[in-house]
């Protein structure tokens, strides 16, 4: 039988992360919960441990390092990656996993940009932002959504494979790299943070280019 974990990277999401524990382990609860914490202003970290999730303290280097940390920390044989502050709903988790245990996926993709998929509350310039990362990956990538965080893979699709924490799009670091075959995208509803402070800057799109 195979097993799941869901990697949550966090900084300093005190406010979310208990809720975001919460809505997985009830959509998932046979998954392994596993909390990458580069938190330097909270309790984060208390808060994911109560929550009954294992916590692994993080190296300070950005989201991407923190992904790539979880990744290599996990013990199941899929890996899921979820925000945590509340943009990616929980609920969508079986969805993601469902193409990998039972149809034999390699690789699922939350996607904003199929049919089905949608932004809720992003203002204009963010929703341009985010279509124009995606178009200029398209020399890379078929993915519609290249830039999405929210993806499920087969661990040992990245086994002896060097990933880089350059940017925090690790999905896309992951779908070059790894080359997985079989690959399916699924529609979410991405939602805006519910509570702390967004990490999306300019330093992060000049990561991303």
């Amino acid at each position: 039988m195979q097993t799941t974990t869901v990697v949550v990277p966090t900084r300093n999401e005190a406010e979310n992360i208990q809720k975001t524990l919460s809505g997985i382990k009830e959509a998932c609860p046979n998954c392994e919960l596993l909390v990458v914490d580069d938190s330097d202003a909270d309790d984060t970290a208390d808060l994911a441990a109560q929550a009954g999730a294992r916590v692994v303290r993080g190296k300070r280097r950005g989201l991407g390092q923190a992904i790539l940390d979880g990744i290599t920390s996990a013990e199941g044989d899929v890996v899921v990656v979820c925000d945590a502050d509340g943009s990616h709903r929980p609920q969508d988790i079986p969805r993601l996993l469902e193409p990998i245990l039972k149809q034999g996926m390699d690789m699922t993709i939350g996607s904003r940009y199929v049919r089905g998929g949608s932004v809720v509350g992003w203002e204009l310039s963010r929703k341009i932002i985010s279509r124009v990362a995606c178009l200029l990956a398209l020399p890379v990538t078929s993915v519609r959504d290249s830039t999405s965080g929210f993806f499920a893979f087969r661990k040992q699709l990245v086994q002896g494979i060097e990933l880089k924490d350059s940017s925090w799009k690790i999905m896309l670091e992951i779908w070059a790299k790894a080359k997985p075959v079989a690959v399916k995208e699924v529609p979410i509803v991405f939602e805006v943070r519910q509570a702390g402070k967004s990490k999306f800057d300019r330093k992060q799109m000049t990561a991303y280019l």
